[in-house]
């Protein structure tokens, strides 16, 4: 009985037709093909109902030579590629059938997609469902209706095979096993279907899908920037659609559609289905969509796979596997003759890599991995092969290095000392890894004193020690454990002192943990008086010196009225200290050292600062912070600069006193007493901090004795002045002393 019998007693046992089976007269045509139509179609039509109309596709099948439709035990649906020669597939099918002795017990069947030059070229009537191009029928979209050529209904050709299935899982009840195989364009249209289709025939259903151009992705991230979003690919000028259906999950047509996308990916993934490939099939769609899912059909094949197991994880395996072919191009009759092949459309015969893919398995061992650096470790990679070789392995050697490499036995040498973790991966060709990671497996001692990490401990790295204290340069944590040369948890300048000394061979070892010296000596400065147009110098004198070999401090200044400069150690220089200075705004960081000691010098250290332009000066710098060795002292220098206008600091003579402002701070008003020993005159005046005068209070010849002035806190035109400093001056004779107040509004 074949398929047009069975639809028939089908529909009347059911009272409606889902499916008919119409036989068509085969049309040949003598002439040449015309726009790639085909020649011929199948000999058989399946024909659906939809909305009461009917419409059929054509098919090939070896029905009518089965004696006994009770003894099919598999049915093999075979989908041709986009030349639409479903007979040549269906040859290549029955006739590994044949071989094996299966065809008493097998239907094979080859149904035909039509495009609409094939209408058109065999004259076909409106009974027959075609579709505008490859892609149409290869991702399940509606079949076409022209005005050429009119159809009364159009279909799904995706919808079509769940009706056909369904179909045969009803007419024969023997069947085991149902396989729908596809090859290039076949192989898309079985991918694509197998994930939106929920027609599985009782769990019957398995697939193949052999050498397409590309696949149905389950998420937007492709073999680019290993399995990251291609960003490229993803901007509106260059491939917008590389996710779009029929490569990715977005833009569905109407049967994907009404498919939930999580649905979509469980379908794929708990489904049974054998992938085919040859190792020279490298060509391919040149698409962008197709071209970001690898370089050619082959590599796609391989990073699509990789794939499935990134989405779902590596128990896909389990029900999805791949064969590569050996020495195949893109030949569908080699792929389906060949051993797996057969295994993946009868399950006869071997083959391995789908009967039991295994993953690859990373180990090694490794020499020499304790030692003070620079150390040279050697790696032996025992990695083992799962079902197919390993293709790439991954070295991560924990110091910041990966590198790929497929030696049996890798050197690598640690440049810095710690504790590394190395871990290596080991890639077969499908992508398939496996991962072996070791923590702290490699042991670095730390070399004391090389602070730049050159294997050498010279003067360069005190240098950079210094640099670091003034804050020249970044010391990471590593190098503050290679710097704390004397173990105290500290950097400081006697670190760089000690590898001097190394350096220079006054000791023999770092660390050096015996009891730092104790450092004796003062550092002081003193005020001075400075004319506007001075370039102020500032020595800094060491006195008493005993075991100081190194040293730090900071100086702290008023940007409104000093410039710094620079600095001058002649002294210093000529002892061999290295010096490090770093002048931040309004301070200045200085950090020394020797390998020798210190010894008491008149001026060790000038630094130079200019006036700004400030008519009325008075300053301080402040020099604390002060380290000698690895001792911060609590010592601080108070220097003073002032010039006469504000002339503090000189001797009093004694015939004239001046008390404080009282109140201070004031608002409005405040007083000043005064004393005089002998008449004389005496004027007295106002200044604000930038030696402007505010108020003259009076000039005139006071007799001897004590005196009060009073400033009621306006300037010389009456108006009220603002908050701030400002600078008592009274004038005896030729002596000028002033009085710091503050006006507070």
């Amino acid at each position: 009985m074949n398929l047009l019998k069975k639809a028939l007693k089908y529909c009347l046992d059911l009272r409606h037709c889902r499916a008919l089976i119409v036989l068509k007269t085969l049309l040949f045509f003598a002439f040449g093909i015309l726009f790639s139509q085909v020649e011929e179609i199948g000999d058989s039509s399946f024909t659906i109902s939809q909305n009461l109309e009917l419409i059929s596709i054509p098919y090939y099948s070896n029905e009518h030579q089965i004696i006994d439709n009770e003894q099919i035990s598999r049915i093999v649906l075979i989908v041709h590629g986009q030349n639409r020669n479903a007979n040549d597939y269906y040859s290549y099918i029955f006739n590994i059938s044949t071989n094996l002795n299966l065809n008493e017990n097998t239907l094979v069947l080859a149904p035909q997609f039509l495009l609409s030059q094939d209408i058109s070229f065999l004259n076909l009537g409106s009974e027959y469902a075609y579709w505008s191009g490859t892609s149409k029928w290869t991702g399940g979209y509606l079949s076409s209706s022209t005005e050429q050529n009119p159809r009364p209904v159009v279909v799904s050709s995706f919808a079509i095979m769940d009706s056909l299935i369904q179909f045969l899982d009803h007419s024969y009840t023997s069947v085991d096993e149902i396989v729908l195989a596809g090859y290039s364009a076949g192989g898309q249209f079985v991918n694509r279907y197998a994930s939106g289709s929920s027609t599985t025939a009782g769990g019957k259903v398995k697939y193949v899908v052999a050498a397409p151009s590309h696949y149905l992705y389950f998420n937007d991230k492709r073999s680019q920037n290993n399995f990251e979003i291609p960003i490229i690919w993803g901007q509106e000028t260059e491939c917008a659609g590389y996710n779009h259906y029929r490569y990715g999950l977005e833009n569905l047509n109407s049967y994907m559609g009404q498919i939930n996308i999580d649905t979509i990916r469980y379908r794929y993934s708990s489904k049974s289905i054998n992938y085919l490939i040859g190792n020279e099939d490298n060509g391919g769609t040149s698409y962008c969509e197709s071209t970001v899912q690898g370089e050619g059909r082959y590599q796609r094949a391989l990073v699509y796979y990789n794939h499935l197991i990134s989405q779902f994880g590596e128990n896909v395996i389990e029900n999805h596997k791949i064969a590569i072919i050996s020495n195949v191009s893109h030949d569908a009759a080699q792929a389906f003759g060949s051993d797996c092949g057969v295994f993946s459309v009868f399950e006869s015969g071997g083959c391995e890599q789908m009967s039991n893919l295994t993953f690859p398995v990373s180990n090694f061992t490794l020499y020499n991995n304790e030692g003070e650096y620079p150390l040279e470790v050697s790696f032996v990679n025992e990695s083992v092969q799962g079902t197919y070789e390993i293709t790439q392995n991954q070295w991560n050697f924990g110091e910041g290095t990966i590198i790929n490499s497929n030696n049996i036995i890798e050197n690598y040498t640690y440049s810095y000392p710690g504790e590394f973790h190395v871990s290596l991966v080991s890639y077969d060709l499908l992508g398939l890894s496996d991962t072996l990671r070791q923590q702290n497996i490699i042991k670095v001692d730390t070399l004391f004193g090389d602070f730049d990490f050159n294997a050498s401990i010279n003067q360069n790295d005190a240098n950079l020690i210094l640099e670091s204290i003034v804050n020249l340069n970044f010391a990471d944590s590593l190098q503050l454990k290679v710097g704390d040369v004397n173990k105290n948890e500290v950097l400081s300048t006697y670190d760089a002192s000690l590898i001097l000394q190394y350096y220079q061979d006054v000791i023999d070892t770092l660390p050096y943990t015996l009891e730092t010296p104790l450092a004796e000596g003062q550092i002081f400065s003193e005020s001075q008086i400075v004319n506007q147009n001075d370039i102020i110098t500032l020595p800094i004198i060491f006195d008493n010196m005993e075991n100081i070999k190194s040293f730090s401090f900071r100086v702290q200044y008023n940007e409104v009225f000093l410039d710094y400069g620079s600095f001058y150690a002649p002294g210093l220089n000529d002892l061999g200290f290295l010096i490090k200075t770093n002048n931040q705004g309004s301070t200045i960081l200085l950090a020394a050292a020797s390998g020798h000691d210190i010894p008491s010098l008149d001026e060790s250290i000038s630094l130079y600062f200019t006036r700004t332009d400030s008519a009325f000066f008075e300053t301080s710098i402040l020099i604390d912070n002060i380290s000698l060795n690895d001792e911060i002292t609590s010592h601080v220098i108070n220097v003073l600069l002032y010039d006469e206008l504000s002339n503090t600091a000189a001797i009093q003579p004694e015939n004239i006193s001046i008390s404080q402002n009282y109140p201070n701070p004031f608002n409005p008003r405040t007083s000043i007493d005064y004393h005089i020993n002998k008449d004389c005159l005496v004027s007295a005046d106002i200044y604000d901090v930038k030696g402007v005068l505010v108020r003259m209070l009076f000039s005139e010849f006071k007799v001897k004795g004590s005196h009060t002035v009073s400033w009621d806190g306006r300037d010389y035109k009456g108006n009220s002045a603002s908050s701030g400093i400002y600078y008592f001056r009274v004038k005896v004779d030729t002596y000028v002393e002033s009085k710091k107040m503050l006006l507070i509004r």
